[in-house]
């Protein structure tokens, strides 16, 4: 693999991990959806405490598994195999340690790092900002919903 393959690679694997990030940006606004849907039954706090209960097993559960999955298993296509993202940035490392020398070779694990790896790093977690924002106010309708016939 040349130099011109391997900077290929790094920017294929850039683009499947921003893709990534973007689809739990966009699941966000559809658990804000339905935390306004919930909050909408004003009244009916049986019924109320019900849809947030179904909706929280359901939606949330589902986002913190695609998340888990993003960083730890999600299966991506890598040299047409399908291996996890971590596992996509290590043959890729280990691909340019091997077939490079020199200033290509930090030059590459350079780029490798700031395209690939930072990207999955825990303290990213920013890059979902409007997933939190929607899981902060989804559970904050939640509790103010039951709640609220105490105060």
């Amino acid at each position: 693999m040349n130099l011109i393959n391997l900077e290929y690679e790094i920017n294929q694997l850039e683009r499947q991990i921003i893709s990534y990030h973007s689809a739990f940006n966009k699941q966000a606004v559809w658990l804000l959806l339905a935390s306004m849907s919930c909050a909408s039954l004003k009244g009916q706090t049986p019924l109320q405490i019900s849809a947030y209960i179904c909706v929280g097993f359901f939606y949330v559960g589902l986002s913190l598994e695609a998340f888990r999955s993003a960083n730890k298993s999600r299966k991506m296509q890598f040299d047409a195999w399908d291996i996890s993202i971590v596992q996509a940035v290590k043959i890729l490392q280990r691909e340019i340690e091997q077939k490079t020398e020199g200033v290509e070779r930090s030059v590459l694990l350079k780029k490798l790092d700031e395209q690939c790896k930072h990207k999955i790093r825990f303290r990213e977690m920013w890059r979902y900002k409007y997933l939190w924002i929607a899981f902060i106010f989804f559970w904050c309708c939640a509790f103010y919903s039951a709640f609220s016939h105490n105060i």
